[in-house]
């Protein structure tokens, strides 16, 4: 009998059902990183810092983060994401930015834009690629099936304000 129980928590483990007992983030743009022992770690929250590079004839916007690493860590692989936003009615892909930075010793940066000759373009920002379902009354569960190593942060758009005054990043590393 021992045997059958803790095949059964491992495989509900596995496929994810901890996060039925999770509750949703406090406050919209909240996330939390879903541990495999079904509790959760709430991320740290970073404002944006937008700068602006020239270099020869062209400009790069960035979004940059102080510090070169986030608090919250995790394995690579699988990891599941509860985040909050203003309701879940939108398909999350169109409101969630899940984002891979560029970590150096002093921060983490993300390429939001450049132009040059050929007129503007969009950045090298790094998105990764995730599915997400409704989880509670104003979240999302978002699973990244296999995530690398690395520096990651998410940001969440309000559908019904698209001119947000500040950005609000949850961060998270990847060992």
């Amino acid at each position: 009998m021992k045997k059958i129980t803790i095949f059964l928590i491992v495989a509900i483990a596995s496929l994810g059902l901890f996060a039925q007992n999770a509750e949703e983030p406090s406050f919209i743009g909240e996330a939390l990183l879903l541990n495999a022992d079904g509790t959760t770690s709430l991320l740290e929250k970073q404002t944006v810092q937008v700068t602006v590079q020239s270099t020869g004839f062209s400009l790069h916007q960035k979004m940059v983060l102080n510090g070169c690493c986030a608090g919250i860590r995790t394995e690579a692989g699988k990891i599941q994401l509860i985040v909050r936003a203003v309701d879940n009615n939108s398909d999350p892909l169109s409101i969630i930015r899940v984002i891979k930075f560029d970590a150096k010793k002093k921060n983490r940066k993300a390429e939001l834009a450049s132009t040059g000759w050929g007129g503007s373009k969009s950045g090298k920002m790094k998105l990764v690629p995730f599915t997400g379902a409704k989880f509670g009354t104003s979240s999302y569960l978002l699973t990244i099936p296999n995530i690398g190593p690395g520096e990651y942060g998410i940001i969440v758009t309000n559908p019904n304000m698209r001119d947000e005054k500040i950005t609000v990043v949850s961060c998270f590393g990847i060992d």
